[in-house]
């Protein structure tokens, strides 16, 4: 069967799948060939919300929307010296979530101090959901004399 899948806004995929595939079964075959298609967020098929357990048929068109920006917190991940990324994460995120999402684009973090809206944080820490945009700042540890 013939089967699109969309990422709102983002990409478009043409599947030939076998009939009665469900729609996690699709996402898992997607992501196994496209790692930076993102499978998350609210699934319609057809225009109906959808659940990931839900079948499909020929014909049928999956797009999977991105969360508003109004129901997850924003948080900026600094990496010094680097590169900065800005993040979109659920409420009740950690520290250690945003930075595992954060490291594609800061590359390794190992050993560097942490910090969370200017003040020293652990990995588990739960990032504020204030309604204000979080900091995560990860630096060189420096080795004193």
């Amino acid at each position: 069967m013939n089967v699109t899948i969309q990422q709102f806004p983002g990409t478009k995929l043409d599947l030939e799948l076998e009939e009665g595939t469900t729609i996690r079964q699709a996402i898992e075959i997607v992501s196994d060939s496209n790692p930076n298609f993102d499978m998350t967020g609210e699934m319609r098929r057809n225009s109906n919300v959808v659940s990931p357990d839900t079948r499909l048929y020929n014909g049928d068109r999956v797009i999977i929307t991105k969360k508003i920006k109004g129901n997850q917190i924003t948080v900026i991940v600094n990496k010094f010296p680097g590169a900065k990324v800005e993040l979109m994460l659920d409420h009740g995120a950690t520290v250690s979530q945003a930075i595992e999402q954060a490291k594609a684009t800061l590359g390794d973090v190992e050993g560097y101090d942490i910090r969370l809206n200017s003040l020293p944080a652990e990995m588990n820490a739960a990032i504020p959901d204030n309604g204000t945009t979080q900091r995560i700042i990860l630096t060189k540890k420096v080795k004193g004399n």
